[in-house]
């Protein structure tokens, strides 16, 4: 993820990132020869990139000062002085921005592989994920619905104001070339389930979730071969769901986010699509196609 250094202290760059003396501004200068909002560093396909918004006194990159207007593209190491050389910080690091979430109080919540979980990934009762490039979604106690860079959400009566930065869709094409496949191997009274990544050929660390996702695969399974096509196979009601479980609502989306976490541990592709939820429902299923269940030996 992008991040200003000065002096030892680093700043996370959201996908807009605004420099100036308004304290509403993610890098907050309080100093007169700062414009109110002075400066801009935003992530685009190409990149990091800083205009100058105007400023009276500048905005320089590598001691060039900058026309006010024009975007300017960025290279990791660039030095970045606003106003004057004593506002001076670094681009130590020129990778992607990661979702992020600040709250009323200024708490701060960054995206981990993908999901950004609020209030903690203790206590999911949101999660935002991307569901396809530039659209984000967040799962509202299980029900999804699309949010918007920069919208604030309510979640248990905290407000929060996200940062969701935009996936270039050739970045997103590019993650489909391995499809993720899970083998599902299980004991014979199913209190042992040993689930592999079929690509990898690799064990996955027993989890209680397991089992939720044994469910899931068998129901997509059944419809697959019940004659179902791919986008209308596997769907369950979260009702449903707990009710196979003998779990609450809440539990269930916990065992969600797990599940959706472990494989995002693992720098699994795509590992927030491995539930998926319906818009708008209180549906979801898993979201793999390629899917293999059979008795453990």
């Amino acid at each position: 993820m992008g991040m200003l250094e000065q002096n030892g202290h680093w700043l996370t760059l959201s996908s807009r990132f605004d420099v100036g003396r308004n304290p509403t501004c993610a890098l907050h200068i309080p100093d007169r020869r700062i414009s109110g909002r002075h400066a801009q560093l935003v992530w685009t396909s190409g990149g990091w990139k800083v205009r100058d918004l105007g400023s009276t006194n500048g905005t320089t990159v590598n001691g060039q000062r900058l026309a006010a207007g024009r975007d300017y593209v960025l290279r990791q190491g660039a030095t970045l002085a606003f106003g004057d050389a004593m506002h001076r910080w670094v681009l130590g690091h020129a990778s992607p921005p990661r979702a992020l979430a600040i709250g009323g109080s200024g708490r701060r919540r960054l995206a981990e592989g993908g999901l950004l979980a609020l209030p903690d990934d203790d206590d999911p009762a949101a999660v935002i994920v991307e569901h396809e490039p530039g659209s984000w979604l967040a799962e509202i106690d299980g029900v999804p619905r699309q949010v918007m860079d920069q919208e604030c959400l309510v979640v248990r009566g905290q407000s929060w104001r996200l940062s969701l930065p935009r996936t270039w869709k050739q970045t997103w094409e590019s993650e489909q070339v391995n499809p993720l496949g899970l083998r599902f191997e299980v004991s014979r009274d199913e209190e042992y389930i040993r689930l592999s990544l079929l690509s990898r050929k690799q064990e996955m660390a027993a989890r209680s979730h397991h089992y939720m996702l044994l469910l899931l695969a068998r129901a997509r399974l059944a419809d697959r071969d019940a004659g179902l096509p791919p986008g209308a196979a596997g769907w369950l009601y979260t009702e449903q769901l707990c009710q196979m479980l003998q779990k609450d609502v809440h539990q269930v989306n916990v065992a969600v986010h797990r599940a959706r976490r472990q494989f995002s541990e693992l720098d699994v592709v795509g590992s927030n699509r491995v539930i998926e939820r319906r818009r708008l429902t209180r549906q979801l299923r898993i979201g793999i196609e390629q899917l293999v269940v059979e008795p453990l030996q």
